[in-house]
């Protein structure tokens, strides 16, 4: 991930696949299910994995499934999410025809951010050396492919960097009209205390100053603890 750091990508598909065999969540996945997530957006690659509003939202979307090392989950991106999978086929062919007397790094460099392109090839096999023209059907398959469902593996969060936490206080057990528990009178709740959790973008900020607001006007009035 460090050599193809930095690398940002204005729209993007993320797909992520996670299986229930392993959920360390006991609300997560049944045992041998699979769920697919995906959102399309924004994000970059980091030294240590992926970053940004696409995968914030992926995040969040995953919050109570179990993704560890013993259960990673798998993660495709389509850097053409735009173009049908036979479109962007045929605009390929059509790049390689142009540019048949290119190398297959330097060809690559005409559709993605030229330090990715090393990475593709890796995953590709085949020797980045190669003259376009040269390509068989089945390397301008591969290239079509990688380019719409580029590989990761996903092991972990990074613990610490959270923008926003999952869990907290059921609402069920809550008096949304005054934050007032439930189960102990007298006692208000607001903010990521509660078990509510947005996308990025101001609605969890709006979510705390909404509950704190009514928890604290509440409680004062009825000479509660918030």
């Amino acid at each position: 991930m460090k050599d193809i750091a930095g690398i940002s990508f204005e729209k993007a598909k993320l797909k992520l696949s996670l299986s229930g065999k392993k959920s360390s969540c006991a609300a997560a996945s049944l045992p041998g299910t699979e769920k697919l997530f995906e959102r399309t957006g924004s994000f970059s690659f980091t030294h240590r994995g992926i970053t940004g509003p696409a995968v914030f939202a992926l995040s969040s979307m995953t919050a109570h499934e179990g993704i560890f090392t013993q259960n990673p989950a798998k993660l495709t991106i389509d850097f053409f999410p735009d173009e049908k999978p036979a479109a962007f086929e045929k605009r390929l062919q059509a790049l390689i025809l142009k540019n048949a007397k290119k190398t297959l790094a330097n060809f690559l460099d005409v559709l993605l951010p030229k330090s990715l392109c090393g990475a593709v090839i890796g995953l590709l096999e085949i020797p980045e050396k190669t003259i376009t023209g040269n390509l068989t059907k089945q390397n301008r398959g591969a290239i079509a492919q990688i380019l719409k469902t580029f590989p990761l593996t996903v092991t972990e969060r990074n613990a610490g960097e959270e923008f926003v936490t999952a869990g907290g206080v059921d609402l069920t057990e809550v008096n949304t009209n005054t934050m007032e528990s439930k189960i102990c009178p007298g006692l208000y709740f607001a903010g990521e205390i509660l078990d509510v959790a947005a996308f990025t973008g101001g609605f969890n900020l709006q979510a705390a100053w909404a509950t704190g607001a009514r928890a604290g006007s509440a409680a004062a009035a009825a000479g509660g603890v918030a």
